[in-house]
């Protein structure tokens, strides 16, 4: 039985780390909170749980702002697609929708990729302004994002009544 079938079927959890379905449940104290106040560590292939939750959801996830379409791949035999702190899985795609860079208070959708190109990864961003659309593509993904947050700022900067935005403060 697994945590979600479980919470589905309305058993009841207690903080004793046991549970029993409705018909067989024991006075005590019930746990209605369930978050995870310690490090956990999962050993499966994270690849094929990305790809798994991409197929089971319809090949987009949804996290706040952002749609997932493709996990990517991790390349296991190169050492340009990570850094200390972050991991560039090839074939990724992803698309958010933020500030248009030319109507103050339109949004526009983004859509990002990576690709390889000279075994070096390659971020492209691609969006759509009226008829037209608008590609970028560097060899670093915060480059990109610089150059369209500044045209967000300033055409913001330039419009009366709009709050600006600070560019250096976005990461």
């Amino acid at each position: 039985l697994s945590f979600l079938c479980a919470r589905h079927t309305v058993c009841h959890f207690y903080t004793n780390k046991t549970f029993y379905c409705r018909e067989h449940q024991v006075p005590g104290d019930v746990c209605s909170d369930f978050t995870v106040r310690r490090r956990v560590v999962i050993e499966k292939d994270i690849q094929q749980l990305l790809t798994e939750g991409f197929k089971e959801q319809g090949d987009k996830i949804r996290v706040g702002p952002i749609i997932f379409h493709h996990p990517g791949h991790i390349l296991n035999n190169t050492i340009n697609f990570h850094t200390r702190d972050l991991i560039y899985p090839f074939d990724y795609s992803a698309s958010r929708m933020y500030w248009s860079t030319e109507h103050v208070g339109k949004r526009c959708l983004y859509h990002c990729s990576i690709d390889i190109q000279n075994e070096a990864p390659v971020f492209r961003v691609s969006y759509k302004e009226g008829d037209t659309v608008q590609h970028c593509e560097d060899a670093c993904i915060d480059s990109i994002w610089k150059k369209i947050l500044y045209k967000i700022s300033d055409m913001r900067t330039n419009s009366d009544g709009i709050l600006n935005l600070h560019v250096d403060f976005h990461k």
